[in-house]
């Protein structure tokens, strides 16, 4: 992919994901040249991460840049960009992955162009995030015309772009958020009962069975399912319900064990009928 002249970038936004974005760009050539922090734990991030780059209000870090990112929680998007001056021939980007273009609709009628880039990668708002944006999925929507340009910019990032239709962005977020965030509450509560049965490191037991199982989904689906539910081990599921009665883990388990042998009866009917062909 050809890389990019040196751009001129502002940054809105010192959360967790601006600051590291930024110095991506910094170290790939470009001159971040304004950065904006709401709060003073952000503002010391930003002066951790990127060291002399002047911290400026809003306006001016929009006024300052050719390339403005936006990376502030999602309920902010649009009233920020409504409360900006943009300019004809700015690039303004946000960095959700739930939101489309529509959010922007005040920089693009100033003539800006709009375009989003959603790294698909959780951050902690640490240096070695860096490593995180290596290589890392990065979804990126623009206009068709500005559209070679966000990829490449999404690359200098150190991520690897793939195109993503506006309209499905709600959609795509959701997939990750289900395989993310829900992961992580299963996991817990699992780490929780182990606690209660009197395992002393219940993330030493857990980490090697969730991550070949996590492999294996990734790699082959629904086929990657072992357990009492492939194995329609009813009687199992049942004493597990019983064990299980009165903790807030078993709804959780009710409800993903009904669903599982949704899916898997699912995949089974279409893999029977992708065979019959």
């Amino acid at each position: 992919m050809p890389s990019l002249p040196p751009i001129r970038i502002g940054v809105i936004g010192m959360g967790r994901v601006g600051p590291v974005v930024a110095a991506a760009l910094r170290s790939g050539g470009h001159d971040v040249v304004a950065v904006s922090a709401r709060t003073e734990a952000s503002a010391e991030r930003a002066s951790l991460l990127l060291p002399g780059v002047p911290q400026l209000s809003q306006q001016e870090v929009v006024d300052s840049a050719e390339v403005v990112f936006l990376a502030v929680p999602d309920r902010v998007v649009e009233p920020l960009a409504d409360s900006l001056n943009w300019r004809p021939g700015q690039i303004a980007i946000h960095l959700s992955g739930a939101l489309g273009l529509d959010v922007l609709e005040s920089a693009a009628l100033s003539g800006a162009i709009v375009a989003s880039i959603h790294p698909a990668m959780t951050f902690q708002g640490l240096s070695l995030d860096a490593t995180r944006l290596t290589n890392a999925p990065m979804a990126v929507t623009a206009p068709p015309l500005a559209l070679p340009l966000v990829e490449v910019l999404a690359a200098e990032i150190g991520g690897q772009p793939f195109v993503l239709d506006d309209s499905l962005k709600p959609r795509y977020h959701a997939a990750l958020t289900h395989a993310a965030n829900h992961l992580v509450t299963v996991v817990s509560q699992a780490r929780d009962l182990l606690s209660d049965v009197g395992v002393d490191d219940p993330g030493s037991v857990l980490k090697p069975l969730t991550e070949a199982a996590l492999h294996g989904a990734l790699e082959s689906g629904m086929a990657a399912l072992t357990g009492p539910v492939e194995r329609g081990d009813n009687d199992t599921v049942a004493r597990h319900m019983v064990a299980l009665n009165g903790t807030r883990v078993a709804d959780t388990y009710r409800w993903l064990s009904r669903t599982t042998k949704e899916e898997l009866d699912t995949w089974r009917a279409d893999e029977t009928t992708t065979s019959d062909h």
